[in-house]
């Protein structure tokens, strides 16, 4: 079952440019919250039946949903019921796009829990509770995870979606607990209208936004529909941020207006407040590159963790220059506002040290948000996938904008190649994967140095000693390390497709190497 709490438009990327949420405050007079409440129901009505209609009736023809919304609220004009059509449409296909993702997300879940069962049962971990609690609680997580897993699988084989809970699964579950009224439940489900932009219309048909240069405000001119007769409109002030960090955002909505570009707003009630989610499309000037061109005298990678943003500088051949590191360490707990803030001013602080090094590209890791979490609660929300999409989405947005170039890497592997060929030198862990992404970036391959391959043999020698008394499973595991590490040269980084498989057999090992092996810190250089 997938809760829907829909939500303004996402920012994404396109080949036009960006799209930009702006969030306003809308002052409504009280004698007007009845009508826009009203309207807000209505909407709401008309996409939970286009939705029924598509996915329970098995009806996709357009023309024959409108006219039985049309029937049933007859007081809806065509384009809020088109909108309200459209946007059913959109949360069907969203989750049937979405469900080969969560299948992949169940399975690393399960095969996560499947091991970690295994870390208890062998005596690996040692429970900080009793054993049979916590064996019990990760039987039932597995045995919850596969029974998910056979339901996604019938839902792509079958070309179908989970069931949908308009208002929220939360939600209903009070609503059957009694915690809240149904009235309230009612009120949950119908929050909210989409109005969508048109060029054609001035902007939006349906909402449209005014403003006035000389009190620098802005009014919203709202239509209401009315059964037989011309909609009804009523005025509105609204308010949209004036904080340096809204600037940019500001000054975009104005050229909409002024320029009639479309732009789309839902409307969304929130208790006796309301609010306007205004999304239109913004002009970038930078790209995204397949290639670091020649002419670019320095390009500079950005690691992102949720604690710090790892820096360096490199040439384009690949050449060290500078390094530096900004650190966030708040965004691993603050809340909500507090958050967005720090990242705005840890990404403006970043950029205008790029600005001031003349960097004309970035290199950026290829960032794939999937689901990796555990039944740690502290350790989940550290490594939340929300944070770091929301560094990842400011930094190329702010690269787009600032005519900054972006090349994306995959960066299989940098972290492990860093460590063991970089920190040498007195980079941090952070740091020298950065400049792993950077000569990755620049099309150069991390050899393995010569001081590693001295110590292959000894590699060699402690696993054979590894081999007495293994067990049938961990024995052949052994051997075929053995047997790669004989062959080295078969897996070099520069003369083979597995361009990494060695770098992490190396990384697994040096635990068993002598203290010489080169490890972070060892020249004693902070990362300053």
């Amino acid at each position: 079952m997938v809760s829907v709490l829909v939500e303004e438009v996402l920012k994404v990327k396109s080949d036009d440019g960006i799209t930009t949420t702006i969030i306003a405050r809308i002052n409504v007079k009280e004698e007007d919250k009845f009508e826009i409440n009203l309207l807000m129901g209505k909407y709401q009505s008309a996409k939970r039946m286009a939705f029924n209609q598509i996915v329970k009736d098995k009806n996709i023809v357009r023309g024959e949903i409108e006219a039985y919304i049309k029937y049933r609220i007859p007081s809806l004009n065509t384009r809020y019921m088109r909108d309200a059509l459209m946007e059913a449409e959109s949360i069907i296909s969203s989750q049937k796009e979405l469900l080969p993702m969560y299948l992949e997300n169940n399975e690393r879940k399960l095969r996560k829990s499947e091991e970690k069962l295994e870390k208890y049962r062998s005596g690996e971990i040692k429970p900080q509770r009793p054993l049979e609690i916590v064996l019990s609680g990760i039987g039932n997580r597995i045995k919850r995870l596969k029974e998910k897993k056979i339901e996604i699988e019938e839902h792509i084989e079958n070309n179908t979606i989970p069931a949908i809970v308009f208002g929220g699964k939360k939600n209903l579950e009070k609503v059957q607990k009694k915690e809240i009224s149904k009235e309230e439940w009612k009120e949950l489900r119908s929050n909210n209208f989409y109005s969508r932009g048109d060029k054609s219309k001035e902007g939006n048909l349906h909402t449209r936004l005014y403003y006035d240069d000389l009190k620098d405000e802005f009014k919203m001119r709202l239509s209401i529909s009315v059964e037989g007769k011309q909609c009804k409109f009523l005025y509105c002030p609204v308010s949209v941020p004036k904080e340096a960090r809204h600037k940019g955002k500001r000054e975009l909505l104005i050229g909409a207006i002024e320029n009639y570009s479309p732009y789309s707003i839902r409307i969304r009630r929130d208790g006796d407040r309301y609010s306007a989610h205004i999304t239109l499309s913004e002009e970038t000037y930078g790209n995204y590159l397949y290639d670091i061109p020649s002419s670019a005298q320095k390009v500079a990678v950005i690691d992102l963790n949720v604690d710090r943003i790892g820096i360096v500088i490199a040439d384009r051949k690949g050449n060290f220059l500078k390094r530096k590191t900004f650190y966030c360490h708040e965004l691993e707990y603050v809340r909500k506002n507090k958050r967005d803030y720090i990242i705005h001013k840890t990404i403006k602080d970043v950029f205008e040290w790029l600005k001031r090094e003349q960097v004309e590209c970035i290199i950026i890791e290829d960032l794939k948000f999937k689901q990796d979490l555990d039944t740690n609660k502290k350790l989940n929300r550290i490594k939340s996938n929300f944070t770091y999409r929301k560094l990842y989405e400011a930094i190329t947005r702010k690269a787009l904008r600032n005519f900054i170039n972006i090349k994306l890497i995959n960066p299989a592997y940098t972290s492990q190649i860093g460590q063991l060929k970089y920190c040498l030198y007195g980079l941090s862990r952070h740091e020298s994967a950065a400049y792993v992404i950077a000569r990755r970036g620049c099309g150069y391959y991390e050899r393995i140095p010569k001081g590693i391959i001295k110590e292959i043999p000894v590699l060699i020698e402690r696993l054979k000693e590894g081999l007495e008394g293994a067990k049938e499973a961990a024995r052949k595991k052994l051997l075929k390390q053995i047997e790669l590490l004989k062959n080295w040269k078969n897996y070099s980084p520069i003369n083979t497709k597995y361009k990494w498989k060695l770098w992490a057999l190396i990384s697994k090992l040096q635990n068993l190497l002598c203290s010489e092996f080169p490890v972070e810190g060892i020249s004693g250089v902070s990362s300053g």
